[in-house]
């Protein structure tokens, strides 16, 4: 069978997964497992491939109390996003792990999803200033100077960002970095 085959085996199990959830009854873990089973048989038979992973922490994060699971899914799909060579994939997988850690109040993914974009996508501006905010809000104001330090760098070819965009940044009373 073809990975593509399986991935829409998988979202089948997905879509009975909320039927189920809308008429109120109750999800049998069978049925998320087969779902979740699909998807890594579609990865395993094509991938690995970031959007093979990505339904595969689609189908955990909806699975109650299994929030390090889905965690670890997020990163591993990121991770494959990455390295693809699928124009767009990265931020596709970003902005859904970034929106999946702010639901969940995971801190630690979003640390995790902001670095990486400001990595691969250094003139994404608002993820450093993303970052910089999530660095003061943790009490890390040391972290938060240096994530303001890495952002006043000038970008290779592209003098445009420098120190002078830090006009608009500042510290409140308590020392604190906000943008």
């Amino acid at each position: 069978k073809s990975g593509l085959y399986l991935q829409h085996l998988g979202r089948v199990h997905q879509t009975r997964v909320r039927e189920l959830r809308q008429r109120g009854e109750p999800v049998p873990d069978s049925v998320r497992q087969s779902a979740i089973d699909a998807f890594e048989k579609a990865d395993a038979t094509d991938g690995p491939y970031w959007n093979y992973r990505l339904d595969i922490a689609r189908a955990i994060r909806a699975w109650p109390g299994h929030g390090a699971e889905a965690d670890a899914a997020y990163r591993r799909a990121i991770e494959l996003a990455v390295e693809s060579e699928d124009e767009n994939a990265d931020l596709a997988v970003l902005d859904e792990a970034r929106a999946y850690a702010a639901q969940t109040k995971n801190v630690e993914l979003a640390r995790f999803t902001l670095e990486t974009l400001t990595r691969v996508r250094p003139e994404k501006i608002e993820a450093w200033v993303d970052l910089a905010r999530l660095e003061s809000d943790a009490g890390g104001s040391a972290r938060a100077g240096a994530t303001v330090e890495l952002w006043s760098m000038p970008l290779p070819g592209d003098q445009r960002f420098g120190e002078t965009d830090l006009v608009h940044a500042s510290t409140d009373g308590r020392g604190l970095f906000r943008a």
